[in-house]
């Protein structure tokens, strides 16, 4: 098949007697474009190329590879879900056909057609494919729009921050890239995650069980920080002149190392880590602060 791809194709796998001369003379009474497949590579191949929907027989599926055609499938965009009308042998339906499911699992978006049918089902059943196709273009065209504004909008909002901390071409730091590490942080809610994991970390630790975590910024080794520091009872003395405050919960942490950063050898492989810093310590037998409150 070295013609162009019709705007509107539909691919036909029928291998057994005329079976697939009679559905292309069908749709072609309606005014639909089709093309006849060899096997379920060549389906494959040809869906690849170009084509909206693919009408294939129940046994097809039985006679050849099926390995191409589930991996093209798997890899579809994630705006893609090609449909497939499967013509199925009489008394073949889903209900009753253990085989019928196993091609809904992999074929995803399918629609059975029992033989024998009205040519005006298999004309509807394509035409409604052929609909469901292009919305699924409308989709991937609406976010490829979307995903055009949103980078054009953030070259703007980049632009503003660079003129309002007077940045210069060649400076070292980009102003505009801690803006935008701020509302992903903001958006995320990355610190209070933060804050609950290692809850959750203090709860689920066994006595004995080192707690490892490794931060990528201030913010965050900021927490991780204060979180070990408090929990290890290392809490600041405070003022001189103030009477000492006495924590009166035991330690949940206890062996708090001092942080690690990056060693030259692994910036040198790896620049986007000089800002990570490794803490760690290691859990008391002592219950944690939550289950204390309960």
């Amino acid at each position: 098949m070295s013609n162009p791809v019709a705007a509107e194709r539909t691919l036909i796998l029928a291998p057994r007697g005329r079976d697939a001369i009679v559905a292309r003379g069908i749709l072609s009474e309606a005014n639909l474009y089709a093309d006849i497949c060899a096997n379920l590579v060549d389906l494959a191949r040809e869906i690849a190329r170009g084509a909206e929907v693919a009408v294939l027989t129940e046994e097809a599926t039985r006679e050849s590879d099926a390995r191409p055609l589930a991996e093209w499938i798997a890899s579809q965009p994630p705006w893609s879900d090609f449909p497939f009308v499967v013509l199925t042998e009489h008394g073949g339906g889903l209900e009753r056909n253990p085989a019928a499911a196993q091609l809904t699992e992999t074929l995803g978006n399918v629609t059975f057609l029992e033989r024998p049918f009205h040519p005006t089902t298999l004309v509807s059943v394509v035409q409604t494919n052929l609909r469901g196709r292009q919305r699924q273009y409308e989709c991937r065209r609406l976010n490829e729009e979307l995903e055009f504004h949103v980078q054009e909008r953030t070259a703007e909002l980049a632009a503003v921050v660079r003129r309002a901390a007077g940045f210069r071409p060649g400076q070292k730091s980009d102003p505009a890239t801690r803006t935008f590490q701020a509302i992903r942080i903001h958006l995320n809610a990355e610190l209070d995650e933060l804050e609950q994991g290692l809850e959750a970390a203090e709860r689920a630790l066994k006595p004995g069980g080192r707690l490892a975590v490794v931060t990528f910024h201030s913010l965050e080794d900021r927490i991780v920080k204060r979180f070990f520091r408090e929990r290890s009872g290392a809490t600041p003395a405070g003022s001189r002149h103030r009477p000492e405050l006495v924590d009166p919960v035991e330690p949940t942490f206890e062996r708090v190392a001092k942080p690690v950063s990056p060693s030259e050898r692994e910036l040198a492989a790896n620049p986007r880590a000089r800002s990570a810093r490794l803490r760690s310590a290691v859990r008391t037998s002592t219950p944690s602060r939550k289950e204390k409150l309960q």
